[in-house]
């Protein structure tokens, strides 16, 4: 919030919480890689697969969470993803990443 000036402190935290864990609960049982959906009668089969690297444009209204949120989504889908953040998020957008690169490397 000091780098980006913007929001209140409370409610960022709020935020913080709820929406991570809300889109971590809409993608944790979806299928994501491999046979997605078949239809036996139809001889139809989706395949998902990786897309390669995903492009993620960071808001400096939104900066703190948006980064978890897309991440949780690149890594549901195996993507690798690059963050760009507004520069006035900037230190926010790369100490988000550096906390979750410690976290993926905890649960190689």
């Amino acid at each position: 919030m000091k780098e980006s000036r913007v929001g209140k402190v409370d409610s960022k935290i709020i935020k913080m919480k709820s929406k991570v864990r809300g889109v971590y609960a809409q993608i944790k049982n979806a299928r994501t890689v491999g046979i997605i959906e078949q239809e036996d009668e139809k001889a139809l089969v989706k395949i998902a697969k990786p897309v390669g690297v995903i492009g993620a444009i960071i808001p400096v209204t939104n900066g703190d969470v948006t980064p978890f949120c897309k991440a949780l989504s690149a890594v549901k889908t195996r993507n690798a993803i690059v963050l760009a953040p507004h520069p006035r998020g900037a230190r926010t957008g790369k100490l988000a990443a550096e906390r979750m690169r410690l976290v993926l490397k905890r649960h190689k």
